[in-house]
């Protein structure tokens, strides 16, 4: 879900449109959606070279970017020499064709764990909030923590009202997932308490992806497969007794 920053090469023109059709707060989701729906082997038209083309930021996680490498490098197998600013460009001009749905916008607050929300808030990194939990509400939240859901209490002095725009779709989506919990074990939960295991489950999911961890697991990883070639399976005992310390 770690999404990085990148300015991809567009059509100016399709971009004036895509302002003019696209709320901002939608603009990169709209992108990502599309992208999620594309065919590898989807025909991509080349788009003429003296047309104007502006750099255009969009958060990609690196699945997306293969993706979107993926889609130039079969067209170009097939004689179609494209790059990735004519599937941007693609992309936005098909947005730019369709209707915009409206949306139900419904206007909540909920009592949030305070330091679990600013580190949220932390590993977002400027991305839109309200956009980032619908995303993962309706497409990653698939597993609710039954046990963090019925338990977890966080003190008063601990927590601060949030308020959240969601769209209704999202919003029933989590009384479904809420109701469903309360009937498997016959007890009546608020709403707030799918809310704070979907902002815990998105913390921890953003933690273990964020770079600087995955490169001290490689790093961690790799020194390990040494001290095996060098103190065979005794060392290594050694280190996991250590860390089993650590963690007790």
């Amino acid at each position: 879900m770690q999404r990085e920053l990148m300015a991809l090469s567009v059509n100016a023109v399709s971009i004036d449109k895509f302002h003019g059709h696209v709320p901002i707060r939608h603009r990169s989701k709209k992108i990502r959606d599309y992208l999620k729906n594309m065919k590898i082997d989807e025909q991509i038209e080349k788009i003429n070279e003296e047309v104007n083309t502006i750099f255009y930021p969009v958060r990609l996680t690196k699945g997306e970017r293969n993706k979107l490498e993926k889609i130039v490098h079969e067209n170009c197998s097939r004689g179609n020499m494209i790059t990735t600013k004519d599937v941007m460009t693609h992309i936005i001009n098909a947005i730019n064709s369709k209707p915009m749905n409206e949306r139900e916008i419904v206007h909540t607050s909920f009592r949030l764990d305070t330091k679990q929300y600013e580190r949220l808030s932390f590993l977002l990194k400027g991305e839109f909030i309200n956009i980032s939990i619908e995303e993962f509400i309706m497409n990653e939240y698939k597993q609710p923590d039954d046990s963090f859901i019925l338990h977890h209490s966080p003190n008063p002095e601990d927590v601060k009202t949030v308020p959240l725009h969601l769209d209704k779709k999202v919003v029933e989506r989590i009384d479904e997932i809420g109701h469903n919990i309360s009937q498997a074990h016959n007890r009546t939960l608020t709403r707030v308490k799918i809310v704070r295991d979907i902002i815990n489950q998105m913390v921890n999911k953003l933690e273990s992806e964020d770079p600087e961890v995955m490169y001290l697991q490689e790093r961690i990883t790799a020194d390990i497969h040494s001290l095996v070639s060098l103190g065979g399976e005794e060392a290594l005992t050694e280190i996991v007794q250590q860390i089993e310390k650590l963690k007790s």
